[in-house]
């Protein structure tokens, strides 16, 4: 978010489209028929420790503005969560 630079990558434009390669995005209301099947299979797999996640826990009402920094520098692994 900070960044006053576009960053540099390869481009593929011209490759993608001599191939007539089809990209195409998805949201997750493409699949909300699913929806209560992925919640079952999610936390079937959470229990058996086959899924994992990162979260940073700070503790304070008065941390809240620190923690916001924080999130938009980077500085979390995973979920920002304060507890107040």
């Amino acid at each position: 978010y900070n960044e006053t630079e576009r960053p540099t990558g390869p481009r593929h434009e011209t490759t993608l489209i001599k191939k007539s390669v089809l990209m195409q995005g998805f949201t997750v209301r493409d699949y909300q028929d699913e929806f209560g099947e992925a919640v079952q299979q999610l936390a079937t797999w959470l229990q058996e420790d086959k899924l994992t996640y990162s979260e940073t826990i700070v503790e304070g009402f008065d941390k809240i503005p620190q923690a916001f920094i924080d999130l938009f520098d980077g500085k979390n692994k995973g979920k920002m969560i304060v507890k107040v």
